[in-house]
């Protein structure tokens, strides 16, 4: 059979059998000329093989498309291959076992609520697009729809007196999600204002329309999306999907239950869901550790010090030298994280790319090839951050720990003599971070050195 009425056939299953929406069916043309792209040889069903999936997979790899697009693509020809199969359209084995690309998991990119703000403010009412564009935007952040059911949000979906739109989402599954006042007030300025305004109008169900009466377009959403939040200062690589991120994430911030997000949202699965839980635990651990840092980095080391020992340990029986410790700890640890930060977000973008294309997990990518070039480029920092530490520890007499300034003090109170033990604890402060210093100057050459080696 001629491949194009074979994929025919298809589509017609994919529509009325498994009634897939418009959306995945364009997907699956899109994906169907994609295949006939890389493969122009093949005009008939007797062409088609095994080796198909491994040379569609390596083609793509090579126009470097991203792991998440390969593996749609594949799962797409792995149904068509299936159909054709079961429908004894060929008559031999043409699908083997199949390996899809690794895809690594990612969290959602969403919008903190001062940036959906800063997004919302930064859109002009000057003309006709951009107060659509307006209304688009409030409203998708509003009620969490996915793109395609906003350009494709019908004038029937909106009961504006009970201010609800109703939406068919996946699987033809129905569900209703409230507005609010604000995005419905732009939201009907758009409608009186721009779309009834329309000297033609020619998709008349549809709500949000372009200057020619038209259905707008995911691509041209996109596209808007991106200009306006360039507009708005945010430098995160968002999407139109963003906002539905977002709508997710400030739900579960603010205490809404999990299954009523699911339900807004039109999940099947409650596990597709609970990303978004990751996302506000995340929030919650990143807010605790911009806290302690700020908190360290603003208050002298000796009131650290003095607080652990004095208010925090004061009831408690515990070593004079362990609160030392943890007092100092604490301390460096705010500063080493910092420069650990500054190191990881030094490593190359490129390196991450390599690592997600061979496969590697989050994780994996983290612990292989981030931190150890993260902590070779943050060596020298970290050096000298254990060189402070070791002198700042010279406050510690102020808790009563003998150390060496301390114990020059008693030494010089017996003796009456404060020039020589002053002169003897520099000179050990001075030896032990000049063996520091070159001991770290050591392990700066032996990297530079591997560095070398493997160009």
């Amino acid at each position: 059979m001629e491949i194009n009425e074979a994929f025919e056939r298809y589509l017609q299953f994919c529509m009325f059998e498994k009634q897939l929406t418009n959306v995945t069916i364009t997907d699956y043309k899109d994906d169907f000329k994609k295949f006939l792209y890389y493969f122009p040889n093949i005009k008939d069903t007797d062409d088609l093989s095994k080796d198909d999936f491994d040379n569609f997979t390596f083609n793509q790899s090579i126009d470097e498309l991203s792991e998440k697009t390969i593996s749609r693509r594949i799962t797409f020809l792995k149904g068509f291959y299936i159909f054709l199969e079961s429908e004894k359209i060929v008559t031999k084995d043409i699908i083997d076992n199949i390996e899809m690309p690794k895809t690594p998991k990612k969290l959602p990119v969403y919008l903190t609520k001062e940036e959906v703000d800063r997004l919302l403010d930064v859109i002009p009412l000057t003309n006709k697009n951009h107060i659509r564009n307006k209304a688009m935007v409030e409203i998708m952040y509003c009620s969490g729809l996915r793109v395609s059911e906003l350009c494709s949000l019908k004038m029937k979906q909106v009961n504006v007196n009970e201010r609800i739109i109703t939406v068919l989402g996946k699987g033809k599954k129905e569900r209703s999600i409230p507005i609010r006042e604000e995005s419905l007030k732009y939201l009907l300025l758009y409608i009186n204002e721009v779309r009834n305004k329309l000297k033609l109008i020619v998709d008349k169900s549809y709500v949000f329309l372009n200057l020619k009466g038209k259905k707008i377009s995911r691509q041209y959403f996109f596209i808007e999306i991106r200009k306006y939040a360039k507009m708005a200062g945010i430098e995160k690589e968002i999407h139109p999907h963003s906002l539905r991120h977002s709508f997710a994430t400030h739900l579960l911030e603010n205490g809404a239950d999990l299954r009523v997000v699911q339900e807004l949202l039109g999940h099947t699965n409650i596990e597709t869901t609970q990303i978004y839980t990751h996302l506000t635990n995340e929030k919650i651990l990143n807010d605790i550790a911009n806290i302690y840092v700020t908190i360290i980095r603003g208050t002298p080391a000796v009131l650290q010090l003095m607080i652990l020992y004095y208010v925090i340990f004061k009831k408690v029986d515990i070593n004079i030298v362990i609160v030392g410790i943890i007092s100092f700890g604490l301390n460096s640890a705010a500063y080493v994280s910092e420069i650990i930060r500054a190191g990881i977000d030094s490593v190359d973008i490129g390196q991450k790319e390599a690592a997600r294309s061979l496969g590697l997990s989050y994780k994996q990518e983290m612990f292989n090839i981030v931190l150890p070039q993260a902590i070779k480029n943050v060596l020298p920092a970290l050096g000298n951050e254990f060189i402070t530490l070791l002198k700042e520890t010279s406050v510690a007499g102020y808790i009563g720990i003998t150390e060496l300034i301390k114990a020059s003090d008693i030494i010089a109170s017996n003796t009456f003599d404060y020039f020589f033990p002053l002169i003897i604890v520099a000179i050990i402060y001075l030896i032990l971070t000049l063996g520091l210093s070159k001991l770290l100057g050591v392990f700066e050459r032996k990297f530079k050195n591997e560095k070398v080696i493997r160009k």
